[in-house]
């Protein structure tokens, strides 16, 4: 049986789903993200070949239609593209950046202006059938406004600093039990920084309604507006769809935020690998 496989490739996990030619999902999987910037190619094979279900059916892929973040340039989109032909060995395989996976998803038949809201951060124009983009993604250390890392890294500072109150700082200590020794060498001396100061998001998400929380969650969401959406003042667009489960999780304070921003919200995506398959069957396959 010949399949097709989509793949959303985020930082922290990357989404399966194969299909067959009349886009009916027939096997769907996770691993490991597979950012080439954060995890080296050696890796990424021994998590794909360590995956039972990909190894099984990879013989009868026929195409692959892989989305990723970190997969902005030609060079490691090669990278990327030789690793998944290794396992995919009969198929044509296309590697393109996250930000196109994020238009495809938000796309509801006309030009609109997209944010990826996940561990990472990331927006473009979308007319629906290319991206524009007037300002570079900067990373984790100088960029990524919005995001989990962002919104980790602003929790722990506020922690540290003294700014914690007294409720929510138990709370936290209880949860993390947190050394700055710790901290700083698993920031500086391990692998995935981001991805570890996104985990620390989750408390934000278990205390939302708090108001300090709430307050620090909408300080970074500005800072995404101010840094990410302003840029794309020239184009022409009526409101902004998101992608990531940041944006999910965080609905109301995103929605609040971008109402003082003068901007509307369409859609929020958590998962945009579902609406990927549609897209690519209904305008690509």
């Amino acid at each position: 049986m010949d399949l097709i496989g989509i793949i959303d490739g985020g930082s922290t996990k990357t989404d399966f789903i194969f299909s067959n030619l009349k886009g009916e999902e027939l096997y769907r999987t996770q691993t490991i993200g597979f950012n080439p910037l954060l995890i080296s190619v050696e890796d990424i094979l021994i998590n794909l070949k360590g995956n039972e279900d990909l190894v099984k059916i990879g013989k009868h892929v026929k195409a692959v239609y892989y989305y990723g973040a970190g997969a902005q340039t030609e060079r490691l989109q090669n990278l990327i593209k030789s690793v998944l032909g290794k396992l995919f060995t009969k198929a044509t395989i296309q590697v393109e950046g996250d930000m196109l996976a994020a238009a495809y998803a938000a796309y509801k038949g006309r030009p609109t202006l997209v944010g990826i809201l996940g561990t990472g951060c990331n927006t473009c124009y979308f007319d629906g059938k290319a991206i524009q983009k007037p300002n570079p993604s900067l990373g984790y250390v100088i960029g990524d406004e919005g995001s989990g890392n962002h919104i980790g890294k602003n929790l722990l500072r506020s922690y540290f600093a003294g700014k914690f109150p007294e409720e929510i700082k138990t709370e936290f200590e209880n949860k993390y039990n947190l050394m700055v020794d710790d901290l700083l060498e698993t920031i500086y001396q391990k692998p995935s920084a981001n991805a570890y100061l996104a985990s620390f998001a989750s408390f934000a998400v278990e205390n939302k309604r708090h108001p300090f929380i709430e307050n620090l969650v909408a300080d970074c969401f500005q800072e995404f507006f101010e840094y990410q959406v302003y840029p794309y003042h020239r184009f022409d667009y009526e409101e902004i769809n998101f992608i990531g489960s940041i944006a999910h999780h965080f609905r109301e304070i995103l929605s609040a935020v971008s109402k003082n921003n003068n901007l509307m919200i369409g859609q929020v995506v958590q998962k945009p690998i579902d609406k990927l398959v549609a897209y690519h069957f209904k305008y690509l396959i």
